[in-house]
Parts: structure tokens; C-alpha cells; sequence
């Protein structure tokens, strides 16, 4: 600290920063920066569409729902809906074991 200085706390907290981080030597990796550059272009490419770039979703502020209010929108969705589903793509087995499983927590939910 030079001579003669007199300063309140933050002051001089800034002043020890900048004194110590004035004389950092960053060393930038050409690997790093080429890596950082490549996984930009990729996200920008994902923006484009066929005749526009569309907005940056994590830029746009105005025109947005807030989730608690877009799952009032959701559509209902139970288990059985889930089991139809997996009868269409999934062996029989797994789908007998789940219907299985349904009705029983249902009579045990009558019971209570």
C-alpha cells in the first residue's frame, strides 16, 4: 500500500484486488477457446430453422408462463394411460406386472 493512503474498508479491499488480479497473467488454451467456439456454433445451428433463426430461448424474458401455471394446462395422465402405452412397446409381462400393481394400490387405497 502506498504511503499516505488513507481509505475506508472497501476501498481498500478494492484496491488489494485490483493490485493483486493487475498483475495476472491469463493464459488463454487455444484448445479451450476452439472447443468453446465449436460448442456455440453447434447451439446457433440448433437455432436455425429453415428459412429464419429463431430466438435464443434463454434470452427471452417477455411472452413467458411461469411452469406453475402452464401444469394447470397439462392434461391428466394416469397409470393406466402409461400401461396402454407400454402394451403398444413393451413385452406383456411388464404390463401385467403394472396393471397388477395398480389395482392392488387401488384396494389398498379403498381399504384406508
Amino acid at each position: 500500500m502506498p504511503p499516505g493512503i488513507r481509505a475506508q474498508f472497501p476501498t481498500l479491499n478494492l484496491f488489494i484486488y485490483c493490485r493483486v488480479f493487475s498483475n495476472f497473467d491469463a493464459k488463454v488454451s487455444p484448445q479451450k477457446e476452439h472447443e468453446v467456439r465449436s460448442k456455440l456454433k453447434d447451439y446457433q445451428d440448433k437455432l436455425r430453422s429453415d428459412c429464419e433463426i429463431l430466438p435464443d430461448p434463454f434470452s427471452l424474458d417477455d411472452g413467458w408462463i411461469s411452469e406453475t401455471e402452464t401444469m394447470k394446462c397439462w392434461p391428466s395422465l394416469y397409470l393406466v394411460d402409461i400401461s396402454d402405452y407400454l402394451k403398444l412397446k413393451s413385452p406383456s409381462d411388464l404390463c401385467n406386472r403394472l396393471i397388477n400393481e395398480y389395482k392392488q394400490e387401488k384396494a389398498f387405497l379403498y381399504v384406508i
